[in-house]
């Protein structure tokens, strides 16, 4: 499937298949074609209506993901974003991930929304979108605040996981 197919009015494959970790380990990230109607579900869903608020772009950090990249980026086992449904919105800001948080609450259909802290200190907006819309849960929830780690401790942390324990 060519990586420019457009979903919707403002968004693309390949805004949900550019992954990091991809090309941190070279690996391709790209998404089978029976989880198509699932990414155009979450743009009709969530993404466009929320574009159609912020006026502005909306910055996809984390779309699709593969089995493999999903267990490289330490993602949970069954994870919405290896069916396509579900997606990491970068936050610019605490007031503007504040307002679009809320927004997408109030005012969208969504299986989970989750407020995430990442390691890096980074936050964002994980949200997913089941195909059934009527199987989506509403769970709303945010993260533990998690402090910026040195490079002293990124550097244990990388250790200790080659450890046998």
């Amino acid at each position: 499937m060519r990586r420019n197919y457009r979903l919707s009015k403002h968004f693309n494959l390949k805004a949900f298949t550019r992954c990091e970790i991809a090309k941190e380990y070279g690996l391709q990230n790209d998404m089978p074609v029976e989880y198509l109607p699932n990414l155009l579900n979450l743009c009709e869903q969530v993404l466009e209506p929320l574009r159609k608020y912020a006026h502005k772009p909306i910055p996809i950090t984390c779309g699709f993901l593969t089995r493999q990249l999903n267990e490289l980026s330490h993602g949970v086992g069954e994870s919405l974003h290896q069916y396509g449904e579900a997606v990491d919105i970068k936050i610019q800001s605490y007031s503007q991930g504040i307002d679009w948080f809320y927004w997408i609450r109030d005012h969208c259909r969504f299986d989970q929304l989750i407020w995430e802290h990442k390691h890096d200190g980074t936050q964002c907006i994980h949200v997913s979108c089941k195909l059934d819309v009527e199987q989506n849960r509403k769970t709303v929830l945010r993260t533990p605040l998690r402090k910026r780690l040195t490079e002293e401790e990124r550097e244990l942390l990388n250790y200790l996981k080659t450890m046998d324990f």
